[in-house]
């Protein structure tokens, strides 16, 4: 049952990628900012002459663009393939967090992965290269590793998860961050302790060495 949840969404998702092949803003705009960086290698990535009225110099998140910069040319025509894979990492640590809860049957995880990767807005918006696949990959390390208790692992070891996460989620995509803020405060309520904030500030400083406090400020 599994398999099979796992063989139609994949199926779907495919589908429409298939269809908006040629259609994609977001796919040209980050072959833009992945071939800057190949180019520069530095911060902030400058599009010179490509957005009217706009700052040449790109103050966007930047790590999914330099991710993509390591990938073969060839794979950003097929951008959505692409936002698929970072799909997968999603649900491949869903599908282990539930899994390792020991809260997980098969029907379980087969709603997990059904309610997923046939989720309507997904289905239809990730068809193409978007930042927001990072954030969001990095936005759910960063709520389960804030219970770390459900499954075994040391609390401090989950607090330096859950500080990893948060600082990639500033360098992935602004409003992921907004929702993580949002979330701050119920999260710490919920929990009965302040180890979410603990983890932001612990991310905002480790977002702040890796890509400088001049480009995140700006």
């Amino acid at each position: 049952m599994i398999i099979t949840a796992i063989c139609i969404g994949i199926a779907i998702r495919i589908a429409f990628i298939i269809r908006a092949t040629g259609s994609g803003i977001d796919d040209y705009y980050w072959q833009q900012v992945a071939k800057g960086f190949r180019q520069s290698r530095r911060l902030p990535v400058k599009l010179p002459g490509k957005y009217l009225m706009e700052d040449d110099r790109q103050f966007y998140p930047p790590l999914y663009g330099l991710l993509l910069s390591f990938l073969p040319s060839r794979l950003w025509r097929w951008g959505g393939l692409t936002a698929l894979l970072l799909e997968l990492g999603t649900l491949g640590i869903l599908i282990g967090w539930v899994g390792a809860s020991g809260l997980g049957d098969e029907i379980s995880l087969t709603i997990v992965i059904s309610g997923y990767l046939l989720a309507p807005v997904l289905v239809a918006y990730n068809s193409q290269l978007n930042s927001r696949l990072l954030g969001q990959l990095f936005l759910v390390m960063w709520v389960l590793a804030l219970h770390p208790e459900t499954i075994g692992i040391n609390d401090m070891v989950g607090i330096g998860i859950a500080s990893l996460a948060f600082a990639m989620i500033l360098l992935s995509h602004k409003m992921t961050l907004q929702l993580a803020v949002i979330l701050i405060i119920p999260l710490c309520i919920t929990g009965e302790h302040l180890n979410p904030a603990l983890t932001v500030v612990a991310g905002i400083t480790l977002a702040i060495f890796a890509g400088g406090p001049k480009f995140l400020i700006g």
